[in-house]
């Protein structure tokens, strides 16, 4: 009986040391961020520079929805876009996930990312049109204006503005060149905040 006793509680002795190492595990991922901008303050001055330049854009976070329209291919659309924007990576991204629906189908899924790059000094622009290519481009801000422009075939560019309107709204347009002189718009879209 006592061996029994004993193995029964080799079981609980491992379950608490397993729960000891993951609550001081937990702790240092939580703690390690903070301790390294602490131990190194190039590293929480960079933070602080990619936060600051983002900040014109923190109006974008929270949910949006409104419609959309579009043409492609000589066919116009219309959509519901419905548009997620939060704040990640210690506030230094902006998160976009964009679902355009009709009626109650989805028919269109995106993410974006925004961030600025302190290597590069430079607005970084990152998505994905759910089709399985991943667009990297140069963005600019200006004021609290976002514009970022990529091919969108072997001579051709699209380029896309959002801004926000004086009555608060999400505002974009996208547009599409041949030549870089000529631009068409391709798509609008005006969203109210939730």
């Amino acid at each position: 009986m006592r061996t029994t006793r004993a193995t029964a509680h080799v079981p609980r002795a491992q379950a608490a040391a397993r729960y000891v190492a993951l609550g001081i595990a937990s702790l240092l991922l939580v703690q390690f961020p903070l301790a390294a901008q602490t131990a190194f303050p190039e590293m929480a001055a960079m933070t602080d520079t990619s936060r600051a330049r983002l900040q014109p854009l923190k109006w974008l976070v929270g949910e949006w929805v409104g419609p959309a329209t579009g043409s492609n291919g000589g066919q116009s659309f219309t959509v519901t876009q419905h548009e997620k924007v939060i704040e990640g990576a210690n506030g230094t991204v902006l998160l976009i996930q964009g679902r355009g629906a009709m009626g109650e189908r989805t028919v269109f899924e995106a993410a974006g990312l925004i961030s600025y790059d302190v290597g590069s000094r430079q607005f970084k622009w990152v998505s994905s049109g759910g089709t399985g290519h991943l667009g990297v481009s140069q963005a600019q801000v200006r004021g609290d204006t976002l514009v970022w422009t990529a091919p969108s075939g072997p001579s051709s560019r699209t380029r896309y503005t959002i801004w926000r309107s004086p009555k608060g709204e999400w505002r974009e347009v996208g547009e599409a060149t041949q030549d870089d002189k000529t631009w068409t718009k391709t798509f609008d879209m005006t969203l109210v905040k939730k």
